[in-house]
């Protein structure tokens, strides 16, 4: 695994691609998510979130894939 793939993207052991385009999808929008938030607490907290609804909505299509 490269250093430079993100966490999030990774985690694919059946190497399925449809999987591997939502989580490259939902690394794209969280990466956006914090190069746009300011550094208020408010601020923070929105995109903290945001992050955590892209990556259970990601959880949730990845699981229809196969469900």
């Amino acid at each position: 695994m490269s250093t430079d793939t993100p966490a999030f993207q990774s985690f694919n052991p059946t190497g399925d691609i449809r999987v591997a385009d939502i989580k490259k999808a939902t690394d794209d929008l969280i990466e956006m998510v914090g190069k746009y938030a300011n550094d208020t607490h408010q601020s923070k907290r929105r995109a903290a979130l945001a992050i955590t609804n892209y990556e259970q909505a990601a959880m949730w299509a990845v699981k229809s894939l196969f469900s």
